[in-house]
């Protein structure tokens, strides 16, 4: 298990309506991607729509993240699974039953 993050530098609560902010994510996508190339993970998930729309805008479909969210997908030589953010469970609590069984699909692509 690995952990990373789209964005390398921190944001407070206050920058995060900042419109620099898209720009961050632009300037940090080369170092994730360049970490994810060496690490070659199988699977990736990622967490929330935003983490999932900044790495990989080509494989959303045009039913938008909610029609392809809890799916695994393929992307080269990697799997791709995207779910909600633990930000967006902990507003909306009644997915997180959603958000488990999200998780518990990883088993059998690994």
């Amino acid at each position: 298990v690995y952990i990373s993050l789209l964005l390398r530098c921190e944001i407070s609560q206050n920058e995060a309506k900042n419109p620099a902010l898209k720009s961050s994510f632009e300037l940090c996508r080369p170092y994730l991607l360049e970490e994810i190339r060496l690490i070659k993970p199988k699977i990736i998930i990622t967490l929330g729509e935003e983490a999932f729309m900044h790495l990989y805008p080509n494989l959303l479909s045009k039913g938008g993240f909610s029609s392809i969210r809890g799916s695994i997908l393929k992307d080269d030589d990697r799997f791709i699974m995207p779910t909600f953010s633990p930000e967006w469970i902990s507003k909306n609590p009644s997915f997180e039953e959603n958000f488990i069984d999200d998780l518990k699909k990883i088993k059998g692509v690994i």
